[in-house]
């Protein structure tokens, strides 16, 4: 007859209603060997990494619909690739209520700025204190209407070849990014040589509007950087903000250019 403390040794207990063989010094992860452990004490995996990726179980993905092994607890998605989650059909566009600026909408928002929603609110308007971007000084804002940048009509002039600057050295360093060959291209020259027409749906976009309004000219690679474009005259045009968006980094063939309904 063997003794009490005998069975304990040489098998364990894992989870309730199952043991575990002693002898069988095998990683339930990886199938590799065990470290020595004190007896009575059994591991189950060889490292802290193993122990994390146990299998937890089978489950179905919530977006694939594929069978796979859970690597946690209430894991719900098989994959990186199922974890990214897709590129937006439909834009939410919408007009603030208050000064009728356009913006993104997300969330069921309808104002697109504190003092929108301020004014919406109260019923008056609250007045603060901007910055030039250009000189510097502090201006009166009403708290009615879109904010403005600059000060005056003599600073927004004298900052329009710094702004236009700025975005020819953005379109460069992306460009670079992707080890891609590329030239100084300013997007104002480009805008002017499409006569500022949408080369995605054929329409006209506003040249006085800026982004995020869906009818903001902007640059367009024909041929995505993602995909090997070049960053050349020969590969870019004028483009709507919101058809530039929902082209993302596809690649639409020469003369089947995307027909968007705005």
């Amino acid at each position: 007859m063997s003794e009490p403390g005998a069975a304990v040794t040489a098998r364990a207990l894992v989870n309730p209603g199952e043991r575990i063989d002693m002898a069988e010094r095998i990683c339930r992860t990886c199938s590799g060997p065990l470290p020595p452990r004190k007896p009575g004490h059994p591991r189950l995996y060889c490292s802290n990494l193993c122990q994390w990726r146990r299998p937890r179980g089978q489950a179905v993905c919530k977006r694939c619909g594929e069978t796979f092994t859970r690597t946690k607890r209430n894991q719900r998605l098989c994959s990186r690739t199922c974890t990214t989650p897709p590129p937006p059909t439909v834009i939410p566009w919408a007009s603030c209520l208050a000064c009728r600026t356009w913006f993104v909408a997300r969330h069921g928002r309808t104002q697109h700025a504190y003092q929108c929603r301020q004014l919406l609110l109260t019923g008056r308007p609250t007045p603060s204190t901007l910055t030039c971007g250009q000189c510097g000084r502090g201006f009166h804002y009403s708290g009615t209407g879109r904010p403005r940048r600059y000060c005056s009509n003599a600073c927004a002039r004298q900052a329009a070849p710094a702004k236009r600057a700025k975005r020819t050295a953005k379109a460069l360093r992306r460009a670079r990014q992707r080890s891609a060959p590329c030239e100084p291209i300013d997007p104002h020259d480009v805008f002017k040589r499409d006569n500022w027409t949408c080369g995605l749906c054929g329409g006209r976009t506003q040249p006085t509007a800026e982004v995020p309004h869906p009818d903001a000219p902007t640059l367009d690679h024909v041929v995505p950087l993602a995909q090997g474009g070049h960053h050349t005259l020969a590969n870019v045009q004028c483009a709507h903000f919101r058809c530039n968006t929902l082209k993302g980094d596809s690649t639409m063939p020469q003369g089947e250019q995307l027909r968007l309904i705005g």
